[in-house]
C-alpha cells in the first residue's frame, strides 16, 4: 500500500512539472507596443517558467527593453510560436535583441523582430537574434529587420536549421553560421545587408565544427559578398540567386585577416550571379566567383552576368578548384577565367564572352585540365588579343577549345614559360576557331616546346 501511494505521489509531481502552454500576455506582456519594462519581464518569466513547454506570442507589437543588452534565454528547449502579426520591437538599436544560450530541440516559429528606430552605425557583435551553444534548434518563418550587426547568427551550435527566413537592412551579415556543425538553411532571402548575405565561417580559435547546406538562397544588395564560405568545410550551396554586391558574388576562402581555418569540400552549384562587385561603395575584389587558399572547391552550373571584374578568379597554391558548366558574360573589366598559382585546375564545358581582357588565363598553376571551353569575343581592350593563354604551368592537358572572334577581338591561343620555371608539358588539341565580321586570322603563339598544339 505504501509503495502504491509513493508511486501515485511521484506521478502527480511529474505531471505538475510537465511542459505546458503559456501565453506571454497572461504574464503581463502588452501587445500594443507600450510598457516595455512589464513586457520584457513577462517574456523573461515565460522562458524561465516554461523552458521545455510551449510559449505563445499572440498578435500584436511587443516592446522589449534591451538597453542593458539582449534578452538572454538560457537552455530553452520548448516551442516558441509567434502568431500571425506578432512582432518584437527592441528599444535600443545599439544592442542585440534576443540571445538563446544552450538548450536543445527548441522550435521557434514566426519570429518577427525590428527596432524602434533603424541603426545607422554597425555595432558588432550585437546581433539582433543570436544562438550560442544550442543543439537541434529549428527556426522557421522568420523576418528580421534593421539589425545593428548580423540579423541572425548561430555560433558553436550543432544541427541548427533555418527555413523560410528573411533578413532586411542588417548592418552586418544577413545570416551567419560560425563554427557550427551541420548547419542548414532552406529558403533564405536577404536584402540590403551591411556585410555578406549568407556566411558559413570557421574561426581557427574556436571549435572546429563543420558541415553546412544552403538551398534556395536569394541575396540582393549586399555591401560585401553575396555568399561567403570562409574557413568552413563540407559545405554545399545548391540553388541561389545573387544580385548587386559590393564585393565578389561568391567567395570560398581562408580569411587570414579573420584567422579562419582552410575550407575543404565546398560545393557551389546551380545559381546565377548578376552585377557582382558593382554596388557602391566597392570593397575587396569585384569578381563573380572568388576562391582563395582553399583545399578544394567545386563550382557547377553557374551563370555570372556583368561582374565588376573577373568572372571567376582566384589562387590556391596548395588546393584544387573544379569548374563545370560555368558561364561568364560581359564583365566590366578583367578576364573571364583566371587561375593564379593554383595547384590543380579542372574546367569543363564552360564559356566566357565579351570580356575586356583574356577569356581564359592560367598563370603559374601546377596542373591544368581543360575540356570543353568556349571563348567568344574576348580581349576587347587587350592589345595582346589573347583568347586562351597558359603561362608557367607544369602540366597542360586541354581539348575541345572553341574560339569565336569578331573584328577587333582576341584571336590568339598560346603558352609561355618564364625564366626560372620548369618547361610546361602536355597538349592542347581539338581547337576550333571561327572568325566573323572581319576578325583577325587565328594565331597560335607557343613558347612551350613540350606542349603540342593541334587543331
Amino acid at each position: 500500500m505504501v509503495t502504491y501511494f509513493l508511486a501515485l505521489l511521484l506521478a502527480l509531481v511529474q505531471e505538475s512539472k510537465a511542459p505546458s502552454v503559456l501565453s506571454v500576455t497572461s504574464l503581463g506582456a502588452s501587445s500594443d507596443g507600450t510598457r516595455s519594462a512589464a513586457t520584457t519581464d513577462a517574456f523573461r518569466r515565460a522562458f524561465a517558467n516554461n523552458s521545455k513547454g510551449d510559449i505563445i506570442v499572440p498578435p500584436g507589437t511587443y516592446l522589449i527593453d534591451n538597453s542593458d543588452g539582449p534578452l538572454r534565454i538560457n537552455n530553452f528547449g520548448g516551442q516558441l510560436t509567434f502568431q500571425e502579426a506578432a512582432q518584437l520591437v527592441f528599444t535600443d538599436n545599439t544592442k542585440g535583441g534576443l540571445e538563446f544560450v544552450g538548450g536543445s530541440d527548441a522550435i521557434i516559429t514566426g519570429l518577427r523582430a525590428t527596432y524602434v528606430t533603424p541603426p545607422t552605425v554597425r555595432k558588432s557583435p550585437n546581433e539582433e537574434i543570436k544562438f550560442s551553444g544550442t543543439v537541434n534548434t529549428v527556426l522557421t518563418d522568420t523576418v528580421i529587420r534593421d539589425s545593428p550587426a548580423a540579423g541572425i547568427l548561430f555560433y558553436d551550435s550543432i544541427n541548427p536549421s533555418v527555413t523560410n527566413a528573411k533578413v532586411f537592412n542588417s548592418l552586418a551579415d544577413g545570416l551567419n553560421f560560425s563554427n557550427c556543425q551541420n548547419a542548414r538553411v532552406t529558403n533564405l532571402l536577404t536584402d540590403s545587408t551591411g556585410d555578406d548575405g549568407l556566411a558559413f565561417v570557421n574561426y581557427a580559435s574556436f571549435p572546429n565544427l563543420t558541415g553546412g547546406l544552403a538551398e534556395n538562397v536569394v541575396v540582393a544588395n549586399s555591401k560585401a559578398r553575396g555568399i561567403a564560405v570562409a574557413g568552413q568545410s563540407n559545405v554545399t550551396v545548391n540553388g541561389f540567386q545573387i544580385q548587386n554586391t559590393s564585393s565578389s558574388g561568391v567567395l570560398v576562402a581562408q580569411d587570414t585577416a579573420s584567422n579562419t581555418r582552410i575550407p575543404a569540400n565546398v560545393f557551389i552549384e546551380n545559381g546565377t550571379i548578376s552585377n557582382a562587385g558593382t554596388l557602391a561603395p566597392l570593397v575587396g575584389n569585384q569578381y563573380g566567383i572568388e576562391f582563395n587558399s582553399q583545399e578544394s572547391a567545386t563550382f557547377t552550373n553557374i551563370a555570372v552576368l556583368k561582374p565588376g571584374n573577373n568572372g571567376l578568379s582566384g589562387t590556391a597554391p596548395n588546393g584544387s578548384v573544379v569548374v563545370s558548366n560555368v558561364s561568364v558574360n560581359s564583365p566590366s573589366q578583367g578576364l573571364g577565367f583566371l587561375f593564379y598559382q593554383t595547384r590543380d585546375v579542372q574546367i569543363t564545358d564552360s564559356t566566357a564572352q565579351n570580356t575586356p581582357s583574356y577569356g581564359f588565363l592560367s598563370l603559374k598553376s601546377t596542373q591544368v585540365l581543360v575540356t570543353g571551353l568556349t571563348i567568344t569575343n574576348a580581349g576587347g581592350t587587350d592589345p595582346l588579343k589573347r583568347a586562351v593563354w597558359f603561362e608557367d604551368a607544369s602540366v597542360i592537358l586541354a581539348s575541345s577549345i572553341h574560339i569565336v572572334s569578331a573584328a577587333g577581338m582576341a584571336n590568339v591561343i598560346g603558352c609561355h614559360t618564364s625564366a626560372g620555371y620548369s618547361a610546361s608539358s602536355g597538349s592542347v588539341k581539338t581547337i576550333n576557331f571561327h572568325m566573323s565580321g572581319g576578325g583577325r586570322p587565328f594565331s597560335v603563339e607557343n613558347g612551350c616546346p613540350a606542349v603540342n598544339f593541334t587543331p
